[in-house]
């Protein structure tokens, strides 16, 4: 009996821990449950009170204010349900190359997210350098997702100040930056950033998932994301691409 304890031991230690990594993986996924829940509450009643407020509107400006809010909403759902795609299937998906204009991709993307800057009182500008390529072939929509992404944390986290998208060239490829004027990355917390769930600043909204989603795609294009970030004034980042070469 006294050999049957000695040699069960280490087989319950092993089940102790298994038990313990699930009732990591269940706070995890409870705490994501909770957070998408949260997110789309906010923009589904947002909406809802600004249409149900139409009814009473006859001012054109405050007709657009309206659509305009109606709009960041559904660009909320949309990007949230981007996101929880992207996770479920690992950034699997094949490349699908397709010619893209540069200049109508990137203003017509970055132009959605302006009512949404201006709404927190931010400068929000995107600049195309005129060395930057005319069409670029790459996978339009893990770019547009990563860009999408990129704009909406810098957003997010901005409280005054500007949000700026620029495309240039560089060494052949196609570059983008996303910079902002928000509180930076700590010392220390750069690796952090990246992984899913993780979230700096608990009191800020969402679920931690948008630069996960981020390098995910980046994976996908087989492409490399820097980030430059002073704590206190800003941070930079910059992406580009193999895929992302002029045409």
């Amino acid at each position: 009996m006294l050999q049957n304890l000695l040699t069960s031991r280490p087989r319950l230690r092993q089940l102790e821990a298994e038990i313990d990594t699930l009732k990591a993986d269940l706070a995890q996924k409870e705490t994501f449950i909770q957070c998408w829940a949260h997110d789309m509450n906010m923009p589904l009643s947002s909406m809802s009170v600004v249409l149900e407020g139409l009814k009473g509107l006859r001012d054109t400006e405050d007709l657009l204010d309206a659509l305009d809010t109606v709009k960041n909403g559904i660009l909320a759902l949309n990007g949230l349900y981007n996101n929880i795609w992207d996770i479920a299937r690992g950034g699997t998906d094949e490349l699908k190359l397709e010619v893209i204009d540069v200049e109508k991709w990137l203003m017509n993307t970055a132009g959605l997210y302006k009512p949404l800057a201006e709404g927190k009182g931010l400068q929000y500008e995107v600049v195309i350098s005129s060395r930057a390529p005319v069409t670029v072939t790459t996978d339009r929509l893990r770019l547009t997702r990563i860009l999408s992404n990129l704009i909406t944390n810098a957003i997010k986290f901005t409280q005054e100040g500007r949000v700026t998208i620029k495309g240039y060239l560089e060494s052949g490829l196609l570059h983008i930056d996303v910079a902002d004027t928000g509180p930076g990355i700590p010392d220390g917390k750069m690796e952090d950033i990246f992984a899913p769930f993780v979230r700096l600043n608990k009191k800020m909204p969402g679920c931690g998932l948008g630069l996960a989603i981020v390098t995910m795609n980046m994976k996908g294009l087989g492409g490399v994301l820097k980030v430059h970030s002073i704590e206190g004034k800003g941070s930079t980042f910059t992406f580009n691409a193999p895929s992302l070469k002029v045409t």
